[in-house]
């Protein structure tokens, strides 16, 4: 359970209210929803680009909220304090930047988080999310996910509107997790979700970049720019290790930037002496999957898993790369890989075999994933 942290610790770091407020504040919870608001909980007002969220503040103090912190865009408002209905109103500037560090200080001030991947990239995500959970449930682990497909415990997920939650939804989520029992939290990080900082203060453990093609650019307005976006994860957060797809023209770039990072793909980076690797070698397609074999530095391979697609053994060089790194021997993962599950939607197999007819659905939702999509 998160314990109650009073609204003068929560915000010692950001704004000094003590002054002005007649009693020390508890609170039990954190929401941008005021129709999830209780007793004791902090109601934060942010002007969102669609909903602004002080219009609710209102309602949330009627609801029965402690207190609210309330977006400015005026740097000269922050740390003022006005009162409704004997509720203390805060006015933050630029609350909704600095949302995902007071989240991280109420959900986890007094405990580490446990390890959190994040996987970017146009194409590929979820399936590398979803096959990292499943295969570290099969090494006995207890795994979660956050993304497109939901969130939740492996193979108990709730149904998400993004693929990067709020700031708070973060992590709350991972407070939850963490209750239960979670290793590992495998999470897809959007650019949008980097861009507008809802997960600023995660301390990722690790960080996989799986690609980068067309999308998003009604948002970011051209590639370079798309591109910088997710490579804020790579070099603003103080990542542990940084696993990224060497077939890649920008991964191959950002391989050379980051030398102490994994490269992995058909390709071996050849820029850097020493860098960590993993290289996709053999690859034979049959009617149940593929077998591919596989060098990388910590010694040699040989997988089968229920996939079509070379970019879905990029995906599984991945997810190698990312237990490999993490201390699991190749046997032991070469034992569990013919049991990994197929993701739904993606490249998700229905096979006739008296008909001998197979039927494929995949999400492909950009002109390079349905390319290959149809390739394989």
């Amino acid at each position: 359970m998160t314990q109650a942290i009073s609204l003068q610790k929560l915000l010692a770091p950001f704004v000094t209210v003590s002054a002005t407020l007649p009693d020390e504040i508890f609170l039990s919870s954190l929401s941008l929803d005021s129709r999830q608001i209780g007793e004791r909980d902090l109601f934060v007002a942010v002007q969102g680009a669609q909903l602004d969220g002080r219009l609710y503040i209102e309602k949330a103090i009627h609801l029965g909220a402690s207190a609210v912190l309330s977006e400015t865009i005026n740097s000269t408002e922050h740390g003022n304090i006005g009162f409704v209905s004997g509720i203390p109103v805060i006015t933050f500037y630029q609350l909704g930047l600095q949302l995902s560090h007071i989240a991280q200080r109420f959900y986890f001030s007094d405990s580490n988080l446990h390890k959190v991947v994040a996987i970017t990239g146009t194409n590929g995500k979820t399936t590398i999310a979803t096959l990292l959970a499943n295969a570290i449930t099969l090494l006995g682990k207890q795994s979660a996910q956050m993304g497109t497909i939901g969130n939740g415990l492996f193979g108990h997920l709730q149904e998400s509107l993004n693929t990067t939650l709020d700031a708070i939804s973060v992590f709350s989520q991972l407070r939850d997790y963490q209750n239960k029992g979670c290793h590992y939290t495998m999470m897809e990080v959007s650019s949008h979700g980097l861009i507008q900082k809802r997960v600023s203060a995660v301390p990722f453990y690790s960080a996989i970049f799986t690609n980068l093609t067309r999308d998003h650019l009604d948002y970011h307005g051209n590639m370079e720019n798309y591109g910088l976006a997710k490579k804020i994860l790579f070099k603003e957060f103080p990542i542990k290790h940084r696993i990224i797809n060497a077939d890649d023209d920008v991964g191959l770039k950002w391989l050379a930037e980051f030398p102490q990072a994994v490269g992995y793909g058909f390709t071996q980076s050849k820029d850097v002496k020493n860098q960590r690797y993993l290289k996709i070698k053999k690859v034979d397609y049959h009617a149940s999957g593929v077998d591919f074999f596989f060098t990388s530095s910590w010694g040699n391979g040989q997988l089968s898993a229920p996939f079509y697609g070379d970019f879905n053994v990029s995906n599984l060089a991945a997810v190698v790369a990312q237990l490999l790194i993490d201390g699991f021997e190749i046997p032991r993962i070469e034992s569990i890989f013919p049991k990994l599950k197929t993701v739904a939607g993606r490249m998700e197999q229905t096979v006739f075999k008296d008909k001998k007819i197979t039927f494929v659905v995949d999400y492909a939702h950009t002109p390079d994933a349905l390319k290959k999509a149809l390739q394989a």
